[in-house]
């Protein structure tokens, strides 16, 4: 299941799961940090995800977005 780390200025961090990727892309796209040219595609959104501060960013799954989280973010 894919996963999205918004780690946007001035607004608090989100980590969305959803069972796959229309399904994430469908519930970022409603967040009000995103501007409306990032939800244009799932491409234009995952760009927009990759300019903002780390560990911001689209993940296959979880273990992928733990291991961008680094050590701290393993329970």
């Amino acid at each position: 299941m894919p996963v999205a780390i918004i780690i946007a200025p001035d607004t608090v961090p989100a980590i969305l799961e959803e069972a796959d990727d229309a399904a994430l892309f469908a519930a970022v796209i409603r967040l009000a940090v995103v501007p409306q040219e990032a939800k244009a595609s799932r491409e234009a959104l995952q760009t927009w995800l990759a300019g903002l501060p780390r560990p911001s960013g689209w993940f296959a799954n979880v273990e992928a977005a733990q291991r961008a989280l680094g050590p701290r973010g393993r329970a």
